[in-house]
C-alpha cells in the first residue's frame, strides 16, 4: 500500500494551495494554458513557500515546477496543477486496491482492503467537484473539499496501523472494550494508558460511550495544549520558535473546531460525519509537529501525542460505528472524473 502516500501527499498540497486561495488576488491576466518558460522570482517563491509546507518538499518542486520550469503564477493556476496529479494518484491507488482485494486470503485484510476502497471512492468524488468550485471562485467550500479528500488516504492508512486480528468474542467488559480499540489505533501503548487512568472511560459498556468519553477528553487535551502553546510563545524570545508556537496555535485552533463539529455528529448520531470530522482534527497535531525542523519541544510532543491518539481512537469507535469495517457493498465501480 505504498502508493496512498502519493495521494496523501498531493491532497495536503491542494489543502495548502486552497488554504491561500480566499485572501489572494489573482492576475486576471494570467491563464492557465501559458506555462512560463523562464523562471519568475515572485512564481519560485511561491512554490517555495506552498512546498516548504509539505510532507515531501522535493516531490512537491517537482509536481508545481517540472524540469526546474515554473507551472504557474498563481494560486489559482497552481490549485489546477495540482489536482491533476491526485486524480492520477487516486485512481491508481484505487485501481491498487481492488487488486489486491482479489489476491488477498485473509478476511480480515480484505475487509480492510475494501472499507479503503470506500475512502478512495469518496475522494475521488471529491476531485470529481473539483473544476466546477475552482471555476465558480467559491474558495471556501474549495478549501472544505480539500480538505475532505485529503482525510481520505489517512482513514486508509489507519485502517493498516495495526495487523488485522483473528476473529474473537465480542467484548463484554469495559476492559475488553478499552483493549479492543486500542489495539487498533497507531499508539496501542498510550491509548491503553490515556483510556484505563479515566473513571468515565473505564465505566464504558459500549463504543458509542467510550466515544463520546474520549471525545471529550481530546476536546480538554487540545485546549490545555493549545494554552501551553500560547504560554510558551509569550516565555520565548526566540523569534523563530514563536513563529512555530503561533502556527501550532493555529493548528489547535483548527483543531478544537472539528472535533467541536464531530461531537454535534455524534450526538445526532451521524457516525460517517464523525469520523470525517474527527480524521481532520487528528491532522492538526501532525501538522504542528512539522512545523519544527527537529522534534518538538518536549512538553509540546506531550500534547500532540495525546490529542493524536484520542483523535485515533474516535476515528476507529466512528468507523465501527458508521459499519465502516464491513464490506464493500455491491457495484464498485470507478466514478467518472
Amino acid at each position: 500500500m505504498g502508493r496512498r502516500q502519493l495521494p496523501l501527499l498531493f491532497a495536503a498540497l491542494l489543502v495548502l494551495v486552497l488554504g491561500c486561495l480566499p485572501i489572494a488576488t489573482p492576475d486576471p491576466k494570467s491563464s492557465a494554458s501559458q506555462t512560463p518558460t523562464t523562471p519568475n522570482p515572485k512564481s519560485l517563491a511561491l512554490i517555495t513557500k506552498i512546498c516548504s509546507e509539505t510532507t515531501n518538499v522535493p516531490l512537491c518542486h517537482l509536481i508545481l515546477s517540472p524540469g526546474g520550469r515554473v507551472a504557474g503564477v498563481t494560486l489559482k493556476e497552481l490549485a489546477k496543477i495540482a489536482r491533476k496529479p491526485t486524480w492520477l494518484a487516486a485512481t491508481k491507488t484505487y485501481k491498487l486496491i481492488i487488486l489486491l482485494i482479489k489476491l488477498e486470503r485473509k478476511p480480515k485484510t480484505r475487509r480492510r482492503f475494501r472499507s479503503c476502497l470506500k475512502d478512495y471512492v469518496e475522494a475521488i468524488r471529491g476531485l470529481g467537484e473539483w473544476d466546477a468550485l475552482l471555476k465558480s471562485g467559491n474558495y471556501s467550500s474549495l478549501h472544505t473539499e480539500a480538505l475532505a479528500i485529503a482525510v481520505q488516504p489517512v482513514r486508509c492508512d489507519h485502517k493498516f496501523a495495526q495487523p488485522p486480528s483473528e476473529p474473537g468474542v465480542s467484548a463484554n467488559t469495559s476492559n475488553d472494550l478499552i483493549s479492543d480499540v486500542c489495539k487498533r489505533t497507531r499508539t496501542p501503548r498510550l491509548c491503553l494508558q490515556i483510556l484505563k487512568s479515566n473513571v468515565r472511560a473505564r465505566k464504558a459498556s459500549s463504543p458509542l460511550q467510550l466515544g463520546e468519553v474520549s471525545m471529550d477528553l481530546s476536546k480538554s487535551s487540545a485546549k490545555a495544549t493549545k494554552n501551553m502553546i500560547l504560554f510558551s510563545s509569550l516565555r520565548t524570545k526566540d523569534k523563530g520558535l514563536k513563529e512555530r508556537y503561533k502556527s501550532c496555535a493555529v493548528n489547535y485552533d483548527s483543531a478544537l473546531y472539528y472535533i467541536n463539529i464531530a461531537n454535534q455528529y455524534l450526538k445526532g448520531g451521524d457516525f460517517a460525519s464523525v469520523g470525517r470530522y474527527i480524521a481532520a482534527a487528528l491532522n492538526e497535531p501532525i501538522s504542528c509537529r512539522h512545523n519544527f525542523a527537529t522534534a518538538e519541544p518536549a512538553g509540546l510532543k506531550e500534547g500532540n501525542d495525546k490529542l493524536e491518539c484520542l483523535c485515533s481512537v474516535v476515528l476507529v469507535i466512528s468507523d465501527r460505528l458508521s459499519g465502516k469495517h464491513c464490506s464493500f457493498p455491491a457495484g464498485e465501480y470507478l466514478p467518472k472524473v
